[in-house]
């Protein structure tokens, strides 16, 4: 099962707990041209990026198609993917006891 799912609202975790609402699907990161939602859920480490990236860009082709750039799409899904496995490093550095090193 998914842990992320397209619905008419946006994007909802299958869960309940985290929705984006279509109206913001298209925001770009401060300061980049690059899609806003990857990056801000990459900081995240309980994400599925792979799960959440499929249906971002779904919806975003689904809900947003006149802000949908596929070239953008993919330099923020590279960036996103590298920006999680680091936050997905750095709390399995700092959750091991005695076990902190950068």
């Amino acid at each position: 099962m998914s842990q992320w799912k397209v619905t008419d609202y946006g994007i909802e975790a299958a869960d309940g707990t985290y929705h984006i609402p279509k109206a913001r699907l298209h925001e770009l990161r401060a300061g980049t041209d690059l899609y806003d939602w990857p990056l801000h859920m990459a900081e995240k480490e309980w994400v599925n990026m792979d799960q959440f990236l499929s249906a971002f860009c779904l919806a975003l082709q689904r809900h947003r198609m006149d802000a949908y750039d596929p070239d953008r799409c993919i330099r923020s899904e590279a960036k996103a993917r590298k920006d999680h496995a680091a936050a997905v490093a750095y709390m399995e550095r700092v959750s091991k006891p005695g076990k902190l090193t950068f």
